[in-house]
């Protein structure tokens, strides 16, 4: 599929090695890997010639929706599809109710402040160590996430 120039990328990498893994975890596995590879094609896109400024506020807000899905994979996964929270107020409590996602709680909140400040902030702006630290943080929520479900 082509867009303007705009090309998919390449199949998701996140797969399950468990067969059992539900098919309804694999579909938001596969939401945070697509988030994911378009975050970088966003940031090393040329510029159309009539956009001012580079739009770095979305990158941070993809990333943090791919670790929103990946949160989400995981309490599907582990307490069913009535688990997934509806809010960001009930995601934060139950990554902070589970033990074993204690250590993705301040990945987690960084990468939700720079949403915020992303979408409502007049003018966002974003050095590119903020953006190293918000792909960081995501791929630290991956690692945990991906060793909890068994995944590759």
């Amino acid at each position: 599929m082509t867009l303007r120039g705009w090309s998919r990328p390449a199949p998701n990498t996140i797969r399950s090695a468990d067969p059992t893994v539900d098919g309804r975890t694999q579909l938001h596995l596969d939401a945070a890997e697509r988030h994911k590879n378009l975050a970088p094609w966003l940031l090393h896109s040329p510029r159309p010639p009539d956009l001012t400024s580079y739009p770095d506020e979305w990158v941070v807000t993809i990333l943090f929706y791919s670790a929103v899905h990946l949160i989400s994979a995981y309490l599907m996964e582990r307490a069913g599809p009535g688990s997934i929270p509806r809010s960001h107020a009930e995601r934060f409590a139950e990554v902070g109710r589970r033990p074993e996602l204690r250590s993705i709680v301040m990945p987690y909140t960084e990468l939700y402040d720079w949403s915020i400040a992303a979408r409502y902030a007049a003018r966002p702006t974003f050095a590119a160590t903020d953006l190293q630290a918000a792909s960081d943080d995501r791929d630290r929520i991956a690692r945990v996430i991906s060793q909890l479900l068994g995944v590759e």
